[in-house]
């Protein structure tokens, strides 16, 4: 039967993580070609450059992890609160009081007389936080080589590899979890629950491009293009648990290195485009039709996307994958063709009725397929009239997703629902807003 002793003053919840060297090296280089081909490509010294560097970060999260672990095993808590306005003061004290002056801080009496060790306890489904003693502080690693080349006074394009590694990353899995096929546990004499250590991994690879042209003759742009994958153990966040793009679904304890696959969110193409465009002067000679259909500005975003990457789960786990290249409908989306998702290219693994899992791991990874792609375009239009001197009225129109085109998103994935595979979701239609601001 397990024993769990209460952490005194001065026992380490963890060991002190001392290797925390983070350095930043960055390097730029102005190529000087005088001929050749060279010569062509990188033009003039002053419109290339050839940049790199690689960085170290890491995640510094105080005591969340610490208090987030071990806060909710069982037993009674102290809660012990530092503000402003909590705390004793006394002559020649004052605020704030810290909670490292506990003479000076509000009693906060426990509501029952603690008992340690906590042994378990008949008909109480208990559960315990583990977490290792030698974790580590979680970094990530990061490089990039760069080419900037001017293509004239007010154009420049830029490409770029960019590389990520998250090392150390926290990550959450089950110990002495039910056998898949007899429901019983490695120890029978101990519980289960989330065990949390360094196993995390993550790894991000990409090529970008950007094309940008400062305002000239009543026209700027900016044009970017970025394809890349990401790839991790439980989702790619530095957090752990079900927070922010972690993955709490490790299917077995020893086979961290299995879940290897696409990370939460990720996305291998996206394209992003800006432009403001400032309508030329019309009638000159009329001074009235100046002030009517002069100085409008027109401006726009367009966005557009290849699929999120998506999940495929069952009860009890994952199934069994049997077209790879098919799990995707071809024909959808529309209205009326909503199905996404093939089911024939998936399998049903078995559910043991011992232990509520799949009797075996199913062949699907934790991100096997991708979601919809989409596109979009948002549209800006405004124009400032001149009152008198310091007066100005100012007229704008926005419109979001301006050609009301529908985007699909949310697919049902669980194959053992009667709507797996179908989109069951769409973002904003068309959003128009009208703005008059008087500004003196």
């Amino acid at each position: 039967m397990p024993q769990f002793e209460q952490l005194t003053r001065g026992t380490l919840g963890y060991n002190t993580d001392w290797n925390n060297v983070a350095p930043t090296i960055g390097v730029a280089w102005r190529p000087n070609v005088q001929r050749g081909w060279l010569r062509t490509l990188l033009g003039d010294p002053e419109q290339a450059t050839l940049r790199g560097g690689y960085a170290v970060a890491y995640e510094r999260q105080g005591m969340a992890v610490f208090t987030g672990v071990f806060g909710p095993n069982p037993g009674s808590t102290l809660s012990l609160t530092r503000s402003l306005s909590t705390g004793i003061i006394g002559p020649g004290e004052s605020w704030p009081v810290l909670l490292r002056e506990p003479n000076r801080l509000y009693n906060a009496p426990f509501p029952e007389t603690p008992t340690f060790p906590i042994a378990i306890r008949p008909n109480r489904a208990d559960s315990i936080n583990a977490f290792h003693p030698d974790i580590e502080i979680s970094s990530a690693r990061t490089w990039t080589v760069g080419f900037q080349r001017a293509l004239s006074r007010d154009m420049a394009m830029e490409i770029r590899y960019v590389g990520t590694r998250g090392v150390k990353f926290n990550l959450y899995r089950n110990f002495n979890d039910v056998d898949r096929v007899t429901g019983l546990r490695p120890n029978p004499n101990d519980i289960t629950g989330p065990y949390l250590d360094n196993s995390g991994q993550s790894n991000y690879n990409s090529w970008q491009t950007s094309l940008r042209q400062h305002m000239t003759r009543g026209l700027l742009f900016n044009l970017h293009h970025t394809w890349g994958k990401a790839l991790s153990y439980n989702g790619g966040d530095v957090a752990p648990g079900h927070i922010g793009d972690s993955r709490g679904d490790v299917q077995d304890f020893a086979l961290v290195k299995l879940e290897r696959a696409l990370s939460t969110g990720d996305i291998m193409h996206y394209v992003a485009a800006d432009w403001v465009y400032e309508v030329p002067g019309l009638f000159r000679n009329s001074r009235a039709a100046q002030r009517v259909l002069g100085g409008w500005q027109f401006s726009g975003i367009f966005r557009a996307n290849s699929g999120p990457a998506l999940g495929v789960t069952q009860t009890g786990g994952r199934p069994d994958i049997l077209d790879i290249k098919n799990q995707v409908n071809k024909e959808c989306c529309g209205f009326g063709r909503l199905q996404y998702l093939n089911p024939a290219a998936y399998r049903l693994v078995p559910v043991s009725s011992a232990s509520s899992r799949t009797v075996r791991r199913g062949e699907a990874n934790a991100t096997p397929v991708r979601g919809p792609g989409n596109w979009n375009v948002d549209f800006s239009l405004g124009k400032n009239f001149p009152i008198t001197e310091g007066k100005t009225l100012e007229l704008k129109a926005d419109l979001q997703n301006a050609l009301n085109h529908t985007q699909y998103i949310n697919v049902s994935t669980n194959l053992s629902g009667i709507n797996f595979g179908q989109v069951n979701g769409t973002r904003t239609a068309r959003v128009v807003q009208l703005q008059l601001r008087f500004a003196f």
